[in-house]
């Protein structure tokens, strides 16, 4: 899931392994296909409700959210998504991109 709002804009959603094993270090958002620096990410958030469909209790705090600071979108459409940062730094993976348009 991808939520926006106005201010400020966040997209927030949920990074975890099905094993439930992995961890993460962070959750970059990419913006055009490039890591945007400016976006504040917070991984961590509760997602009890992955944990319990997916029955893997290590899911519980698998939700990320990520501000994106007024300014960094410029008028126009862009494809966003996030990267996710294995606890190793390498890229572990990513979410699906949405098109969205700032007007």
């Amino acid at each position: 899931m991808v939520a926006l709002f106005p201010e400020p804009p966040v997209m927030q959603c949920t990074a975890g392994e099905e094993t439930g094993r992995a961890t993460w270090r962070r959750v970059c958002l990419i913006v055009d296909g490039k890591v945007e620096d400016r976006a504040m990410s917070f991984y961590g958030e509760e997602r009890a409700d992955v944990a319990k469909v997916l029955k893997i209790p290590a899911l519980m705090f698998s939700g990320y959210l990520i501000k994106i600071p007024p300014g960094t979108l410029q008028p126009g459409p862009h494809r966003i998504g996030a990267a996710v940062i294995s606890a190793d730094g390498s890229l572990a993976g990513y979410s699906m991109f949405r098109s969205v348009t700032v007007h």
